[in-house]
C-alpha cells in the first residue's frame, strides 16, 4: 500500500495514517482552506477505484458520513 503520509491532496495535508479497512485508509489530515482544521481524510484502496459499484458505494458513505455532527467525529 502507497503511503501517504506527508503528502498533499489537493486542499488537504495528510499527517497520519489512522486505520485501513476493507475498502479504503483513513487519515488524519489538516485542511488548508479551514485555517488548519484538522479532519479525516477516506482513500479508496486500489482495484476498488475502478469498480463502479465500490465507487458509488464509497461516496455513498462519504455523503452519509459528511452529514454527521459530533464532538468525537472529525469533518
Amino acid at each position: 500500500m502507497l503511503s501517504l503520509e506527508g503528502k498533499q491532496l489537493g486542499n488537504y495535508d495528510v499527517i497520519r495514517r489512522i486505520r485501513v479497512g476493507g475498502m479504503g485508509a483513513v487519515y488524519e489530515g489538516r485542511q488548508r482552506s479551514a485555517f488548519g482544521r484538522r479532519v479525516a481524510i477516506k482513500v479508496i484502496l486500489g482495484d476498488y477505484a475502478t469498480d463502479q459499484d465500490m465507487r458509488r458505494r464509497f461516496m455513498r458513505e462519504a455523503r452519509t458520513v459528511a452529514r454527521l455532527h459530533h464532538p468525537n467525529i472529525l469533518p
